[in-house]
């Protein structure tokens, strides 16, 4: 899960896999006064909404987030808030079962006919930042997969690129 509050310009997330999670706001991400963007990342699964922003009409930190090549469970519609969000909504992204294959070692790797194998993109450049470049052997298949795990064919164990359970990135006022 996510929090992500108080002004931080630019939170980037690439190859991430947040699922299952439970909150009262956003199940995985609660924004405020920021900037988000989402690549190659799975977002599905989580309780009651997946992304929840607010945005209390600070013009010095409007709330953003820009979504690419991921699974994102209900589409814009997986998102709720207060105030406005400048959302921008790229290709690629698909609003489909990720289809975890939810075995005991890795509940979260992608199964054989998951539609996140091949469906990310290789090279992504937001704003003159670079997220994401890849060359073809960093990957299996004709593209990245979204999400944390690489899938690289039937049997094969998939390592996640990055795990992270919980963190929270900017502060709360009082503290």
């Amino acid at each position: 899960k996510i929090y992500r509050g108080g002004y931080t310009p630019k939170v980037r997330l690439v190859n991430c896999t947040m699922a299952d999670n439970v909150s009262i706001g956003g199940g995985a991400i609660a924004l405020s006064e920021g900037s988000l963007v989402i690549v190659n990342s799975i977002i599905w699964g989580n309780d009651p909404r997946q992304l929840w922003f607010a945005n209390y009409g600070n013009p010095e930190a409007p709330t953003s987030l820009v979504v690419k090549n991921s699974i994102f469970q209900g589409a814009q519609w997986g998102l709720g808030g207060t105030g406005s969000l400048d959302l921008t909504w790229l290709d690629g992204n698909l609003d489909q079962d990720p289809l975890f294959t939810g075995d005991t070692v890795n509940p979260y790797a992608l199964s054989a006919n998951s539609p996140a194998i091949d469906a990310g993109t290789d090279c992504f450049v937001f704003e003159g930042d670079t997220l994401v470049n890849l060359f073809p052997h960093e990957y299996s298949g004709a593209a990245p997969a979204m999400g944390a795990y690489e899938y690289t064919g039937p049997g094969s164990t998939q390592a996640a690129k990055q795990t992270t359970e919980e963190f929270k990135i900017g502060r709360r006022a009082g503290r």
